[in-house]
């Protein structure tokens, strides 16, 4: 009879400590679950903030646009008395440096705008 109980508590000692061990594996796991994001919601966050740079840096080569449109129509009227017709009349009065760099900021911006309309398409 002794035999039989030392088995009885070894078994049940054993099945305990499984119960014990699957339990701590479940907790845990529910434990990482909640705590940490799921790949969606990082995903849609990432998207969220590319989004936002994306627009930053349109913001920021537009206004440098701006500031070059502002100075150059300043020197034009000042030489011809008038402001200029359009965008391309201005232009063509711009040094040729500053042209270029005005054609490169164009160039960005009509990129970064496609790149932002691609994002808004896909988060959408």
């Amino acid at each position: 009879m002794k035999n039989w109980m030392i088995k009885s508590w070894k078994t049940l000692g054993s099945v305990v400590g499984a119960i014990g061990i699957i339990s701590l594996a479940i907790g845990g796991v529910i434990a990482a679950d909640t705590r940490y994001a799921k790949s969606a919601e990082l995903s849609t966050v990432e998207t969220r903030l590319d989004i936002k740079i994306i627009q930053d840096r349109i913001n920021g080569i537009q206004e440098r646009l701006w500031t070059i449109e502002d100075r150059w129509t300043i020197r034009f009227k000042a030489e011809f008395n008038r402001l200029p017709n359009s965008i391309d009349e201005l232009k063509s009065y711009m040094s040729e440096d500053v042209r270029e760099t005005y054609r490169q900021l164009e160039m960005e911006l009509e990129r970064l705008q496609e790149e932002l309309k691609k994002y808004k398409e896909y988060s959408s």
